[in-house]
């Protein structure tokens, strides 16, 4: 049986055992992951709608796994983009409403590498669309990174330096 994990994500990345095997493997080592992102810079549009205007970028994110043992990417409603504040790292796309902790996470076994390609439709300001995401700054321009919810064999969150991407910029 596979060990699985599934990430809640509150104030921030919560990571929870979603078997009994991955809650009783204490002390695996967790696996060396490194995430990449193509293209940057990432150029996004901005479109002025009749109810909102909307942010758009699509970017490919590339997730390898080079061990020891595997990684698990929970799903995730919120986009896992963060932007860079004054203060740190924050969202920088939220509002969404959904039920992916519901789905199993995807398994990257050691020695592969998954792709995921991300398209972002997000308001700006306005009234977004049911279901829409909103975009939390006043501007899509500045930098950002990806942030993925990824667990290791054991059942915990991996490292920060392991979930996210570098440092990337978005422009219009």
């Amino acid at each position: 049986m596979r060990a699985r994990v599934a990430i809640a994500r509150v104030a921030s990345a919560v990571l929870v055992c979603a078997s009994a095997l991955a809650c009783n493997n204490p002390g695996a080592p967790a696996p060396a992951v490194t995430v990449s992102i193509i293209p940057t810079p990432v150029i996004a549009t901005v479109d002025a709608g009749s109810s909102a205007t909307t942010v758009r970028f699509a970017l490919t994110v590339a997730i390898r796994n080079d061990g020891p043992g595997s990684a698990y990417l929970a799903h995730w409603c919120d986009p896992p983009i963060e932007q860079r504040t004054a203060t740190g790292w924050t969202p920088a796309v939220g509002g969404m409403v959904c039920a992916a902790v519901l789905y199993p996470p995807t398994e990257i076994p050691e020695g592969t590498t998954l792709t995921r390609d991300l398209s972002i439709a997000a308001a700006l300001n306005g009234s977004p669309a049911p279901g829409m995401a909103k975009w939390l700054s006043a501007t899509p321009d500045g930098t950002y990174r990806v942030a993925l919810p990824l667990g290791g064999p054991d059942g915990q969150i991996l490292p920060e330096r392991s979930r996210v991407s570098a440092d990337f910029t978005i422009t219009h």
